[in-house]
């Protein structure tokens, strides 16, 4: 055992009887954020504050996909990162100079920010759909006349259908030869 394996043995015991840890975190994903905070030297990549053995323990930390989920990061131990709690909220689905790096690296396509949003609002919109039903029941049950619903099963699926056509326009709109992640505006760092 080396003297990084030995140290960080030495902290994931520390902090597994840190008062508090409660079943929040397995010995294994203690293991890892550890092993993360310690690949990032112990500090936090989005404010560069010290990331301490006791916040980890405490549920101060979160591990972050530096490409995020929504816009297209994959779950590989490459595209983790450990930041405290605050941080990450305050990171959100930004994409970091970072992760724009990690991107061109591993070839990930990055879904555009507004492509991203528009799936979930079209998402939103077929749930809403998806409930007209049950609020016709109540709208029976109460004696009211209920609003004009015609087609309702033809109307979902066309919903659906277009923003699947609206994603593949998008990706058809991206200059050949180039990536999505080339046809947006690089961010400032």
């Amino acid at each position: 055992m080396d003297d990084d394996e030995a140290v960080e043995a030495r902290v994931v015991e520390a902090v597994a009887a840190l008062p508090g840890l409660g079943a929040d975190h397995s010995i294994a994903e203690l293991r890892r954020r550890v092993e993360l905070a310690r690949r990032q030297d112990w500090s936090c990549t989005w404010c560069g504050e010290p990331l301490l053995p006791a916040d980890i323990g405490a549920g101060r930390t979160q591990v972050d996909h530096v490409i995020p989920l929504i816009r297209g990061g994959p779950r590989a131990p490459w595209n983790t990162e450990l930041l405290h709690g605050s941080c990450n909220g305050s990171k959100g689905g930004r994409l970091t100079t970072r992760a724009w790096a990690l991107a061109r690296l591993h070839a990930v396509e990055v879904v555009p920010p507004d492509q991203a949003g528009l799936r979930n609002a079209v998402e939103a919109i077929a749930g809403a759909l998806r409930r007209i039903p049950y609020l016709l029941e109540d709208y029976d049950a109460a004696g009211l006349e209920a609003p004009c619903v015609d087609e309702l099963d033809d109307l979902l699926p066309a919903v659906l259908a277009a923003a699947d056509a609206i994603d593949r326009a998008r990706r058809a709109d991206a200059p050949s030869g180039r990536s999505p992640r080339d046809a947006l505006a690089s961010p400032s760092a």
